[in-house]
């Protein structure tokens, strides 16, 4: 059997292989003796830990939380239901491009493209994951990336909620898709502040006037 510990979380599966009890080191986890049977029994042994090992390190590379479920299902080949945030946004992208001119403008895809790119960077910069489980996500999620858009950015409040608004309906997709539970927004203060606009100068307006603009 092989066993995976993390975090007090347990996996076991079988590696489908034998041992004489005899023969067996409780203590090296190892089979005892030179003979043939011994050191084929052994190498797969290490072969699996060193596998094992590799899975942990490439899911803790692109995901924020590792679990010993996910190493025992990436060992014996496991596909899970589980979809990240950046497979649903471009999957969203792909799907918003075609109403491009129709129902949408291309100003308003290009929005959905700068959060998209925005979020990998953040993500890559923050925690150091390329992609995170949408299951993940949760609202220390989003208030870090309030503060990633205002200071790395030096977005204004405004201009910081109105990114966030496309994320959020990202996660409303995934809501109604049934592929999260957990609403991370329920407890986000989602609100645009209210500013006054100046009137244009007439130097603002003649220079308006004056300019080439085209539709």
């Amino acid at each position: 059997m092989a066993r995976i510990t993390l975090n007090g979380e347990i996996a076991q599966f079988s590696l489908k292989c034998e041992v004489n009890p005899d023969e067996w080191n409780p203590q090296t986890q190892r089979v005892n003796g030179k003979s043939a049977g011994a050191i084929k029994l052994n190498g797969l042994l290490d072969n699996s830990r060193s596998i094992i090992f590799n899975h942990y390190r490439e899911i803790s590379s692109r995901e924020a939380v590792v679990s010993a479920e996910k190493v025992k299902n990436a060992f014996l080949g496991l596909k899970t239901s589980q979809i990240s945030l950046l497979e649903l946004f471009d999957k969203h992208l792909k799907d918003i491009e075609t109403k491009i001119g129709k129902d949408l403008t291309r100003v308003s895809y290009l929005r959905y493209v700068r959060v998209r790119n925005r979020l990998e960077l953040f993500m890559l910069r923050k925690y150091n994951i390329s992609d995170i489980d949408l299951r993940e996500i949760n609202y220390s999620f989003l208030c870090d990336f309030e503060i990633y858009l205002k200071s790395f950015y030096n977005c204004g409040h405004n201009a910081a909620m109105k990114l966030i608004k496309h994320l959020r309906t990202i996660i409303l997709i995934a809501k109604n898709n049934g592929w999260l539970q957990a609403d991370p927004f329920a407890n986000y203060k989602f609100h645009i502040e209210k500013s006054d606009r100046a009137f244009l100068t007439q130097q603002e307006i003649e220079s308006i006037n004056n300019s080439n603009c085209t539709n």
